[in-house]
C-alpha cells in the first residue's frame, strides 16, 4: 500500500510554527513530482545493489522528487550552527548508488565497505538515513540512522529509525 502523505502539510506547518516561536530561521522546499521514467531509473539503480524500492518511498518521490529543510540554531560572529536535511531525489539516489558501490575513487560518499548493504536516502547533518534491505516489513526496507564516521552498523547492531519511509 502506498502512503498518501496527507500528514506532510500538517507536519511542515507545525515545523514552521515551532521555528517562528523559537525565532529560528527555517526553510522548507519540496521538488516537483518524479516522473514514472525517473522512478523506474531509480528502482533499477537500487536493484543493482539489491535494495528494494519501498512503496512509501516511491509514493513520496511521486509527490515530491526530493526536498530540503534548513534551519539555523545559533548565529554568532565567530561561527554559525545550523543544519540542512536533504531528502534525496531520484537523481541523487542514483548518484549515491554509483558513488557508494561502483566508484573506487575518493568522493563525497565513503567507500562501499562503509555502506554495504545499505544506501543513503536522506542527508542529515552530520549523518544519513539509509535504506537497509536486511530488515523488510511489508515490502519496505527499514530506515536506519548512519553516523558519518561510524557507518550504519556499530556497537551491538543498528540504529533503527522506522519501518518505512512514511512512519
Amino acid at each position: 500500500m502506498e502512503g498518501s502523505y496527507d500528514w506532510l502539510p500538517e507536519r511542515i506547518a507545525r515545523m514552521e510554527r515551532i521555528a517562528r516561536e523559537l525565532d529560528l530561521p527555517l526553510t522548507w522546499s519540496a521538488n516537483s513530482p518524479a516522473t514514472e521514467a525517473e522512478l523506474a531509473d531509480c528502482e533499477a539503480a537500487l536493484a543493482r545493489i539489491k535494495v528494494p524500492f519501498g512503496p512509501t518511498h516511491r509514493a513520496f518521490l511521486r509527490r515530491h522528487n526530493g526536498a530540503e529543510h534548513s534551519f539555523m540554531l545559533v548565529e554568532r560572529t565567530d561561527f554559525e550552527y545550523g543544519a540542512t536535511h536533504t531528502i534525496f531525489s531520484t537523481t541523487q539516489i542514483i548518484d549515491a548508488v554509483e558513488q557508494c558501490y561502483f566508484n573506487d575513487e575518493i568522493n563525497a560518499f565513503m567507500p562501499k565497505t562503509f555502506w554495504d548493504p545499505t544506501i543513503p536516502i536522506v542527508d542529515l547533518d552530520p549523518g544519513h538515513l539509509v535504506s537497509d534491505p536486511r530488515i523488510i516489513t511489508n515490502g519496505e526496507p527499514a530506515i536506519l540512522w548512519s553516523d558519518n564516521e561510524l557507518g550504519p552498523t556499530y556497537g551491538d547492531g543498528v540504529t533503527y529509525v522506522a519501518h518505512s519511509f512514511e512512519t
